[in-house]
């Protein structure tokens, strides 16, 4: 049955692909899609050829092996570039294998956007509880012993249900389920204060160095905004305020090397266009943004993992890789040690 009605051709060929990869297909199927296609009879599908019909007049299309709706695919969230819910929808299907061991068993804040991102979005953290089964709920206890319940994401299906409920960037804890009070990561954001890439390679490099004496590796990681992140896997024995005490001393250790060029301080009147290094996010309840993630800015950049030699070349910068040209990549280089 054809599509080219229901949304555009790139996105067909592109959510077909990811999707074979998947083990899944892509179909039109009744509203809500309640049941698997071996189950639907005739009188469950969409009859086209009276002509096409606008997506908006139609059943939403599957775009799951468990069938998870997909609805509105035509609506535009990127205004300049024309990219499409439609066709984020099909990037995160695609990007499922690559971004679901850096997401699995993670409390997460979402990042939506109802229109374009122009328009803004808006974070949500809460789990509603319409989310469907597949979607995780992880409980938080927060410091006022309330406990709050984060969505979380540990299947394709459940990413593709996010995305198509307008989550464009996803953003997570440094720890994971089953033991949130030990995290299984360090996340160091080096955040400068104007566009120039410049010195925020050189901060990477120096921070490398400082980790390295001190015997440990770090990943790099382009956020798609601005900066960098370095990910330290760590093994998951020392607490938040472990981890917190032992980030500080990383970070004055960095800021030393170059203070002129760096600093710890909080308040931007206070960095006087110096390059902020950034602790907080070894933090208890801080997030990050989750590697492979889409960030809504122009240009549709995704935060990318890459490589310490890739990190050398002058013309790699933040928002090097898009949602159209992140793929490309052939493998998370990452995958080995993350």
């Amino acid at each position: 049955m054809p599509l080219e009605w229901l949304v555009d051709a790139s996105f067909v060929v592109r959510a077909e692909r990811a999707l074979e990869q998947l083990g899944g297909e892509l179909t039109e199927g009744p509203a809500l899609c309640p049941l698997p296609p071996s189950e639907l009879t005739e009188d469950d599908w969409i009859d086209v050829e009276g002509g096409p019909r606008h997506a908006s007049d139609a059943t939403p299309a599957c775009i799951s092996r468990s069938d998870v709706p997909l609805t509105h695919p035509e609506r535009v969230v990127f205004g300049e570039d024309g990219i499409t819910k439609g066709d984020v929808v099909a990037y995160y299907a695609a990007v499922a294998d690559r971004m679901l061991p850096h997401l699995r068993g993670r409390p997460l804040t979402l990042e939506r956007f109802r229109k374009t991102i122009a328009d803004g979005g808006f974070y949500q953290q809460g789990r509603p509880e319409h989310f469907p089964d597949y979607v995780p709920r992880i409980d938080v206890v927060r410091a006022n012993g309330e406990i709050g319940h984060h969505p979380g994401c540990d299947s394709a299906d459940a990413l593709v249900f996010l995305a198509n409920q307008g989550v464009l960037t996803f953003h997570g804890w440094a720890a994971r389920e089953p033991d949130l009070e030990h995290p299984d990561r360090l996340v160091l954001d080096l955040d400068p204060e104007t566009e120039d890439f410049a010195p925020v390679r050189r901060a990477a490099f120096a921070l490398r160095d400082v980790l390295e004496d001190r015997g440990v590796h770090g990943l790099p990681l382009l956020t798609g905004s601005r900066g960098l992140h370095v990910i330290v896997p760590l093994d998951g024995s020392s607490d938040w305020e472990e981890l917190m005490a032992w980030t500080k001393e990383l970070g004055a250790a960095l800021v030393k090397t170059a203070p002129k060029e760096l600093t710890r301080a909080f308040y931007k009147s206070q960095r006087r266009g110096r390059l902020y290094v950034d602790t907080g996010r070894a933090r208890r309840g801080h997030t990050a943004v989750i590697p492979w993630t889409v960030r809504g800015r122009p240009g549709a950049p995704v935060a990318t993992p890459i490589t310490w030699a890739e990190l050398e070349n002058p013309q790699v910068h933040a928002r090097s890789f898009t949602l159209p040209t992140a793929l490309d990549r052939p493998a998370d280089p990452w995958r080995p040690t993350a």
